[in-house]
């Protein structure tokens, strides 16, 4: 496929920054473009690996705090931390994402498979202050190598991050480029 095509298939807006940063070549700009897709595509893996992991230590911290296999369901009732009359207003919608997920599963419902169902921003948001609070205050523990005073609040940053450059990559943005949109 020529650069013609290439810019007709996923846009003049999306290939300009390439074209821009190889000067006008647009042999090069191609080969920038599939470098970032390549770079992108091993990040992906890598991230995939981490997003596995961190779901798994979560849901095994919180079977073990509130001695319950089922805590996704049973904390989205009664006095649950995901029940909590904050989360009807504003942003937060962990209970529903849930609820939607044990409903998407049906019959097939396990909450292995509720776990493995909900996107790894829903974890993420576990670590924001309300959720983090609510829950117990607890969940930092599962990152045993953190620095000594290490904030909650500062591993939801840094875990925010993380979700942005996973975004990133699943849409193919480019990684390839600086702040400033230079090529580095």
């Amino acid at each position: 496929m020529n650069y013609n095509e290439f810019e007709k298939a996923l846009s003049p807006a999306r290939l300009n920054r390439y074209l821009t940063a190889c000067g006008g070549d647009k042999v090069r700009a191609l080969e920038l473009y599939w470098l970032n897709v390549q770079l992108s595509q091993d990040f992906y893996a890598i991230l995939s690996l981490f997003e596995i992991a961190f779901r798994n230590e979560i849901d095994i911290h919180y079977r073990t705090q509130f001695s319950d296999n089922e805590w996704l369901k049973n904390q989205c009732l009664g006095n649950g931390f995901l029940n909590n009359p904050a989360f009807a207003i504003g942003h937060y919608k962990s209970r529903k994402k849930v609820n939607e997920a044990i409903r998407n599963l049906g019959v097939r419902y396990t909450n292995d498979r509720v776990v493995a169902s909900i996107s790894f921003g829903f974890w993420i948001n576990l670590f924001a202050p309300m959720q983090f609070r609510l829950a117990g205050q607890t969940l930092h523990r599962i990152f045993l190598a953190r620095p000594t005073g290490t904030q909650p609040k500062a591993i939801f940053n840094d875990l925010v991050q993380v979700l942005d450059f996973r975004n990133r990559i699943a849409h193919y943005e480019p990684l390839c480029f600086n702040a400033q949109h230079n090529k580095v």
